[in-house]
């Protein structure tokens, strides 16, 4: 006799699903081996003591509401706060709870695309995604936390969307309408989200059904979108273009994330990065993309053209604050963090592709997918592993970061007399990060004397280390 209840369905499901379930699985253990595990001996970078050092100056609930680089983001504050609280400085629990949503956001990116195309397709195309670390920088850097757990109540919102159209109940619309509130509440590219649902919402549903669907969540955003406007846009607008030139920057900001983005490096073009790469890439997956949609049903067309929707939704408000980047040596277009949430994009085309394809030839779209994934998986894990940007944990450990935040934390609880407060090297921290304030972030239970006062003595301890004479520029006397 069959199973009842859990004990029943759970077998169904497996058996339903084994490509899913493989998919998934073989992106967790691939995020495990590949990158996960090259983030020993590093620690926090950049924002990540800005944002932290906000949680020891300011009162709750400021330090969650007050804006940082142009985003309110206040439930990453308050994750980021909680995680402060209970790591008490250990960057390797940061990066595994990472590496949790990262698995989360598999698991939830298969089943969106289980729900939308077959087992097969599905499975494949979230191996895809579970191998192809263009996104790797969101899993080695603190900060970056708030574009994972704004992947994930996005995707939670278009699953929970689609559950509520296809079958209804109180559950599905409650989970889609607080997803929709949440994402921009997580980082701000999860202001796109709300309009996006509900625009999927009105052309999937029947004529009567539009309204009852779409205007819930287009409701919710206008709540989420006033918490912006009253915090985030009140703190800076110098950012946004003013001028032909400056709109002109930023459109080609925008091709270069495209281009020199998903598409470039998921299939790991062997060409030099360049504007012209990225323009001719861009044009042709748009190209591409206009003989897919030619081959699909008008269900599939209608999802694939709303993803892509949503893909010009993510990417041109960066491109409109991030446009005076586009040379920028550190920060290009291309970056790795930028690639995280247009995977929604490029994982639902490729699964609606591979669904055509499977259709037609089976065994063979099998076996040719299976060994582009097997070559991507070893192209993505060698990229990984020589990757010598600054956040890649390699660059970090060869700075020896972790090593100077030890032996300043060693000085600050051994030394009796005021050290002196010096600023850390720009390739390692902001100007106003302080070496007290990274003692309070790493050590909070160190708490040691410090003076601004440049002299002989307050430089003494620091000067006793080759390491920090050099990282500080201590070489000659105060």
């Amino acid at each position: 006799m069959g199973g009842t209840g859990v004990t029943g369905r759970l077998p169904r499901f497996v058996a339903g699903n084994p490509w899913v379930l493989a998919g998934i699985a073989l992106g967790v253990v691939f995020s495990l081996v590949v990158l996960l595990a090259q983030g020993h001996g590093i620690t926090f970078l950049w924002d990540d003591f800005s944002i932290l050092g906000r949680m020891d100056r300011l009162p709750r609930p400021r330090a969650w509401l007050e804006p940082f680089n142009q985003h309110c983001a206040p439930l990453f504050m308050l994750f980021v706060d909680l995680e402060h609280r209970v790591f008490a400085g250990d960057y390797r629990l940061y990066l595994v709870v990472l590496w949790c949503l990262h698995v989360a956001n598999i698991a939830l990116l298969g089943a969106l695309l289980r729900a939308r195309t077959g087992d097969r397709a599905a499975g494949l195309a979230t191996a895809a995604f579970g191998v192809a670390t263009t996104y790797r920088h969101v899993l080695w850097w603190m900060t970056t936390t708030c574009i994972a757990l704004c992947f994930l109540v996005s995707v939670l919102a278009f699953l929970a969307a689609d559950r509520y159209r296809a079958r209804g109940g109180a559950v599905w619309l409650s989970l889609s309408l607080a997803s929709v509130f949440a994402a921009p509440l997580t980082f701000g590219s999860g202001l796109s989200l709300g309009p996006i649902v509900a625009l999927e919402a009105w052309v999937s549903s029947a004529r009567e059904k539009r309204v009852r669907n779409a205007a819930p969540i287009v409701a919710v955003w206008a709540v989420s979108c006033g918490l912006q406007l009253a915090f985030a846009f009140s703190e800076d607008n110098a950012a946004l273009p003013r001028s032909t030139h400056e709109l002109g920057q930023a459109a080609a900001f925008f091709v270069e994330m495209l281009g020199l983005g998903f598409v470039y490096q998921v299939p790991l073009i062997p060409l030099a990065p360049s504007f012209g790469l990225g323009a001719g890439l861009a044009l042709g997956y748009a190209t591409l993309l206009g003989l897919l949609l030619r081959r699909l049903a008008q269900r599939e067309r209608t999802s694939v053209l709303v993803a892509h929707v949503y893909l010009v939704a993510v990417l041109a408000p960066i491109a409109l604050v991030r446009w005076k980047r586009i040379d920028h040596p550190m920060l290009p277009a291309g970056s790795s963090h930028y690639q995280y949430m247009p995977a929604i994009v490029w994982t639902t085309t490729l699964a609606f592709a591979l669904e055509r394809a499977l259709a037609a030839a089976p065994r063979a779209t099998t076996a040719i997918a299976g060994l582009a994934l097997a070559v991507l998986a070893g192209g993505h894990a060698y990229v990984a592993a020589t990757d010598a940007w600054w956040i890649a944990p390699a660059t970090r450990r060869t700075m020896r970061q972790a090593e100077l935040v030890g032996l300043v934390v060693s000085i600050a609880r051994e030394t009796k007399t005021p050290v002196y407060d010096a600023p850390l090297p720009d390739t390692f921290a902001w100007p106003d990060t302080r070496l007290r304030d990274v003692v309070a972030i790493v050590a909070p239970g160190v708490h040691g004397l410090w003076t601004d006062e440049k002299t002989r003595e307050s430089v003494a301890p620091l000067k006793s280390s080759s390491l920090l004479r050099s990282a500080l520029h201590l070489q000659g006397d105060p």
